[in-house]
């Protein structure tokens, strides 16, 4: 078992190697930073080992030790947001924009997991800079945890995709899911209505509407934009 003192002294070194990775992208070695930064994120499951740790005290409810456990893994995980933006810039730096797009999404996506609003908001809008479609990761969290059956985690982090993008119907359509399988039918009827009045066009929430509502959306369906055609399915909570 890693104790505390090793949880230290590890973490430390990651953060030296982060640190200098980001020299080698700052002068330009872009593919010697690459290697150091992917160094780094192929030890990324020490973090499960100290969240698994953590659980394990609980059960015996060694709750000291239980909290230093699920801190460290916190930590970990911060140290990887850092190891996947730094690939970005090396990516970027190469000009090699998909691969940049790609670690920056992860890197949102880790912040997105431990709700940290600003750091998650300033790569989304970064990435939207590159790719106007590209997925809210806070919507992408409530997908995963809503799929995993935490439904309240769900729309907490639905709720924090919506303060990034408000009128986006598939972070609507949900959070109409999230709270039909909750039960709350009145709510996922007021989301599944918001996604609607957004893209009348939306069938998958025409088909919740229906099964909600026992009738059809009154507003015709439109043709849909381009730029909604061209949207991923991976938005939505199917």
């Amino acid at each position: 078992m890693l104790r505390g003192c090793q949880v230290e002294r590890v973490t430390e070194i990651e953060r030296q190697q982060i640190e200098d990775a980001r020299e080698m992208v700052a002068m330009g070695n872009f593919d010697d930073a690459i290697e150091a930064f992917e160094e780094i994120i192929s030890e990324q499951n020490m973090a499960q080992k100290y969240y698994d740790m953590g659980c394990r005290c609980l059960v015996r409810q060694k709750y000291g030790q239980a909290i230093i456990a699920f801190k460290k893994a916190i930590k970990i995980n911060d140290l990887f947001a850092e190891a996947y933006k730094g690939l970005a810039d090396a990516y970027k730096g190469k000009g090699e924009l998909e691969e940049f797009k790609r670690y920056l999404q992860k890197a949102a996506e880790i912040h997105a997991q431990f709700n940290h609003m600003e750091e998650t908001k300033e790569l989304f809008i970064e990435i939207l800079k590159y790719d106007a479609n590209t997925p809210n990761p806070f919507n992408s969290l409530g997908v995963k945890l809503r799929k995993s059956g935490d439904l309240a985690g769900a729309l907490h982090a639905y709720e924090q995709a919506l303060s990034l993008t408000p009128d986006d119907e598939n972070i609507h359509f949900n959070m109409s899911k999230a709270y039909y399988f909750m039960g709350d039918t009145e709510r996922a009827k007021v989301s599944v209505d918001k996604a609607l009045a957004i893209s009348p066009g939306f069938e998958e929430g025409r088909k919740l509407y229906r099964k909600l509502f026992g009738r059809e959306y009154p507003r015709a369906a439109a043709a849909p934009p381009k730029e909604r055609a061209a949207e991923t399915a991976s938005m939505r909570d199917v």
